[in-house]
């Protein structure tokens, strides 16, 4: 199939759509049943009158460090605030130093995203408590290309096609990190997107050429990544490619016992959206070793979920084609059924209070197991096509 040449634009605008129908709803919502007694993790002082205080952090989903450092706290309570701080993690957390006292009433307000609904809890003094809390609070975003008739596809859900106008609104976008691609005539565009108050605005430009089409085993080289095929879709127009080398020795997937300990809600069967929740954090990149031996390879390249990496090493056909073509261009074959050797995926294994353990793949029987983050297992990048 042969077409013309063309430039295939993709830009991201995103407008914020309040999800408000009525006064008594808030952007901001603070959760009362969450409310929990952890382990102290410091001494906490005491206000101007001498009384003493509670700590509460709060735990904000969907919102940035900067939009939690905007906020103010309001009291409905007689209550003294000593300190107030964010914390950056997986959630941006804010830490609140307060008179200890029952019925502490108060709310958030934020100078764009308003104000948060009012809740009351009790504290006792020189405790610890948790709370959660999130942004109710949705994007429209406008997807706009040259090429009438693309599909958008958000986080793994077709979403509709460019339409003759060149735009396709997206309705109901959380706020947060998503996935975007756009796909036309056998060939896939994307990237990641950050949805928020001040948005992201991203723009990537693709040329739409011949189509080709690829079967398991074949060798793969657009020019930008380089690898052999090991799953197809579309006839053969899309897919998934292994690189051609894989790490020198085994690696952790994070150095840090920190890190190891942080539950980063790496479930999806796409490697590419878990490793780029991983890396989102600049700071912990450098700790997250085996992702960051994948992307160091390119951007389109990332550490494979178990589902990807499952197939390619449990099919001792897929494997042994992958193997053949690798060793006849002179790079380091995969391990093979029975070798005694791991690698790691991107999918953490347990719960959020079991939150130390991340899936493998074991070459002695090719099914999945988990190590801990710790651990080293060896890498091999994975990207599509």
């Amino acid at each position: 199939m042969v077409q013309d040449m063309k430039r295939f634009v993709v830009m991201l605008l995103a407008a914020l759509v309040s999800l408000l129908s009525t006064a008594q709803e808030r952007s901001i919502v603070l959760n009362s049943q969450s409310l929990g007694e952890v382990e102290c993790s410091g001494e906490i002082g005491v206000d101007p009158s001498r009384n003493r205080c509670a700590r509460l952090k709060i735990h904000f989903q969907r919102m940035t460090k900067a939009e939690v450092e905007a906020l103010q706290i309001k009291f409905r309570s007689n209550t003294a605030l000593i300190r107030q701080v964010v914390e950056d993690g997986a959630e941006s957390t804010l830490i609140l130093e307060m008179t200890a006292k029952a019925n502490t009433r108060f709310y958030v307000v934020h100078p764009e995203l308003g104000e948060s609904n009012e809740i009351s809890i009790n504290l006792a003094s020189d405790r610890e408590y948790t709370l959660k809390a999130e942004l109710n609070q949705s994007y429209t975003i406008v997807v706009e290309s040259d090429v009438v008739g693309a599909v958008v596809v958000l986080d793994g859900v077709q979403r509709g096609q460019i339409a003759d106008n060149k735009q396709l609104y997206i309705t109901d976008v959380t706020a947060g990190n998503h996935y975007l691609e756009l796909e036309y005539s056998g060939h896939r565009v994307g990237g990641a997107i950050a949805v928020h108050l001040k948005s992201l605005y991203f723009n990537k430009e693709f040329n739409i050429q011949e189509a080709h089409l690829y079967k398991v085993g074949d060798y793969y080289n657009d020019g930008s990544k380089e690898g052999v095929v090991f799953w197809v879709t579309d006839n053969g127009l899309h897919g998934l490619i292994v690189s051609m080398t894989q790490s020198p020795y085994p690696l952790q997937w994070t150095s840090s016992a920190k890190l190891q300990k942080r539950w980063f809600n790496l479930k999806s069967e796409k490697g590419a959206v878990n490793t780029f929740i991983a890396m989102s954090q600049p700071e912990d990149r450098v700790y997250l070793e085996a992702f960051r031996w994948c992307i160091n390879l390119g951007e389109d390249w990332f550490l494979p979920s178990w589902q990807q990496l499952k197939i390619l090493l449990a099919d001792d056909t897929v494997r042994k084609a992958v193997n053949s073509t690798l060793q006849s261009r002179g790079a380091e074959r995969l391990y093979d059924r029975g070798e005694k050797v791991r690698y790691w995926t991107s999918v953490e294994f347990g719960t959020k209070s079991d939150k130390e353990y991340a899936q493998t793949i074991y070459m002695g029987d090719c099914k999945v197991h988990f190590a801990h983050k710790q651990s080293k297992c060896y890498v091999r990048a994975v990207a599509e096509f």
